[in-house]
């Protein structure tokens, strides 16, 4: 988890301004899997994709995630903390992708979905499609002693064992928090998402460190490399020293 400088989260932040929702989280996945990962990044299986975007963050930010989601019986604002190490160890304690299930006369070569099979669902018209698309791009060939068939005509509970045996391999891919209302004691189960999470930090952090940057600029006539390269405590200092 190598540590982030300054400047290279402006640059970062620099880069994704401007971008819709899914080409920002393109572009941060893009750029984390470069920093992590051997060869073409984006072959990768979405838990991997996950795990090295939850690295970066923890090189910018510290291993602590925080994430935030409204309780759907009462509308509050409900906080949860993660360990980021935790969050990896359990990719990496998954079992490899055998490639193959077998299950009751079916046989089924697969691999794991990757960002750009996401990429490909998240631009079909709705959920059922979306779902068809994934199933399509992970699944290579389906034998049963009737003869091969498409992955649009796998039964529903062969689909479903093959979604878990998925998961299983790739459990970051559809991660979820488990969270608790603290005002009503509603629980509830909301999705991981690395690449948001790791946005909207960002965001906060250089619209914050550019605030820093104005005052100190104005104050000494520093340039704006020079103060970036300050550790951050120095920086509050100096603001400090300017607060009547």
């Amino acid at each position: 988890m190598a540590a982030r400088s300054a400047a290279e989260l402006m640059e970062l932040w620099d880069a994704l301004a401007g971008l819709g929702t899914a080409a920002r989280e393109a572009v941060l996945a893009e750029r984390c899997l470069a920093a992590s990962v051997e060869g073409d990044g984006t072959a990768v299986s979405l838990g991997l994709r996950e795990a090295a975007l939850l690295r970066s963050f923890a090189g910018a930010f510290g291993a602590r995630l925080r994430c935030l989601d409204d309780c759907p019986a009462c509308g509050s604002r409900v906080a949860a903390e993660l360990s980021i190490p935790d969050l990896i160890a359990v990719q990496e304690a998954a079992p490899a992708c055998s490639g193959r299930m077998d299950l009751d006369g079916w046989r089924i070569s697969y691999r794991l979905p990757t960002g750009e099979d996401l990429k490909e669902a998240a631009e079909a018209s709705d959920e059922e499609t979306a779902e068809q698309i994934l199933r399509s791009a992970t699944i290579r060939q389906i034998s049963h002693p009737d003869g091969e068939i498409s992955a649009s005509d796998l039964p529903d509970g062969v689909a479903e064992a093959l979604a878990e045996r998925i998961e299983r391999e790739d459990p970051l891919a559809a991660a979820e928090v488990a969270l608790s209302c603290p005002d009503c004691g509603e629980t509830w189960r909301c999705g991981l998402d690395a690449a948001a999470l790791f946005a909207a930090r960002l965001d906060a952090w250089a619209k914050r460190t550019l605030w820093e940057v104005h005052h100190l600029a104005m104050r000494y006539g520093w340039r704006e490399a020079d103060i970036l390269a300050m550790a951050p405590q120095r920086r509050e200092a100096y603001l400090l020293m300017d607060v009547p």
